[in-house]
């Protein structure tokens, strides 16, 4: 078997891309790994990309078009999913775009996920660099893979290759549009026995005033995904499988953000934000850097004097 040309299925939720749906479907076709498929889910576009998904389609025996109502992007990843027969998954926004190596599998063939570098493309096509794997690397460890996830600033799914049998019975929570990804990584992460680091490839994450993330970006707006995030996770099944490293998840993503913002935040939100602090145990901590410890340690202490 070549081991670089193993088959990825490619799931591409689409809604509303039409200027930047070609290139994103051209800069997949184009790869160095030619044994892929891609699952156009077009999630009920009103601007003609779902004519560019059928022209697609049409073209290439394995690109398949599949056309529902408009119902969110958890929605489509989730029916894209059951359409996949690879051996790796990856999700690709139809706004963004890949160089011809994202797909290379390479010598991590026995490994459950890969992590590739990253670009940030802004609105005027400027490149600049997001993260870039220096050295190719394959972590083996359980604690060491929590650990370098937390050590990540971006919980994205885009930038990684994953084994199917690894997520394929996961499903995304459809009723929530922010932080779905890392939801949906984390069902999986006690699961991982190897995750690599590979310098082969790169995703293109483009910046649009118009997208999801970039919009409506107030203070109030992080505060509320903070406190959900957090319900989140703890009604989630990782509090149970690893609950030391899902308190270290909450304390890094929402707890320190939160305390930033505690001047905004009603009389009953810095109640439940003391509770929270309180409720990460210091075993916890294991899986943060030395210097986030130090800080999440005296932001607990200040928050207990108030």
């Amino acid at each position: 078997m070549n081991i670089g040309k193993t088959k990825i299925s490619v799931i591409v939720p689409v809604y509303n891309t039409c200027n930047y749906l070609k290139r994103c479907i051209d800069s997949i076709i184009f790869s160095r790994n030619s044994n892929w498929e891609i699952i156009l889910v077009d999630d009920g576009s009103t601007d003609g990309s779902s004519e560019i998904c059928d022209y697609y389609a049409g073209k290439f025996q394995n690109i398949k078009a599949l056309h529902i109502p408009n119902g969110g992007v958890s929605r489509a990843r989730n029916y894209g999913i059951k359409f996949c027969t690879g051996e790796w998954i990856c999700f690709i926004d139809s706004d963004d775009y890949i160089d011809e190596d994202f797909l290379t599998v390479g010598d991590f063939y026995d490994c459950d996920v890969i992590r590739k570098s990253y670009n940030i493309v802004d609105e005027n096509g400027v490149i600049r660099k997001g993260y870039q794997n220096t050295n190719n690397l394959i972590l083996s460890n359980s604690n060491e893979i929590y650990r370098y996830y937390l050590s990540r600033n971006n919980f994205a799914l885009w930038d990684l290759i994953i084994r199917s049998d690894i997520v394929k019975g996961n499903r995304f929570k459809e009723s929530i549009s922010i932080g779905e990804d890392m939801l949906f990584f984390l069902d999986s992460i006690c699961d991982i026995k190897k995750y690599a680091l590979s310098t082969d490839g790169s995703y293109f994450y483009c910046i649009r005033n118009t997208s999801l993330m970039h919009s409506n970006n107030s203070i109030r707006r992080r505060i509320d995904i903070c406190f959900s995030n957090v319900d989140n996770l703890l009604s989630s099944d990782l509090i149970i499988k690893n609950k030391f490293f899902c308190e270290a998840i909450i304390a890094k993503i929402s707890l320190m953000e939160l305390f930033s913002y505690r001047k905004y935040l009603s009389r009953k939100e810095k109640v439940k934000l003391k509770k929270l602090f309180n409720f990460v145990e210091l075993k916890a901590l294991c899986f943060l850097d030395v210097f986030k410890v130090f800080k999440f340690i005296i932001k607990k202490i200040f928050i207990n004097l108030l």
